[in-house]
């Protein structure tokens, strides 16, 4: 278990890593497409996919984490 004095908090580490994951997603940080694949828990290759069909821009190497989270979110939707 973790203690935040900031929050007066208890969380275990699978919770710290969730709550990691959301705000860089929130964020909109640009990531490698590995790095998105990875901390979103999908396979890279469809990041790949998802850029190569249009659904997603990448700049310099680079993918929106918050686009990726979207696309993937549709995706499930589809």
């Amino acid at each position: 278990m973790l203690y935040c004095p900031v929050c007066d908090l208890t969380r275990t580490p699978d919770e710290v890593e969730a709550l990691t994951k959301w705000r860089a997603a929130s964020a909109d940080l640009s990531v490698r497409p590995r790095e998105a694949a990875k901390l979103l828990g999908i396979p890279e290759q469809t990041v790949y996919a998802w850029v190569r069909r249009g659904l997603l821009n990448r700049r310099d190497g680079l993918v929106s984490l918050a686009d990726v989270a979207s696309v993937r979110k549709e995706e499930k939707n589809d």
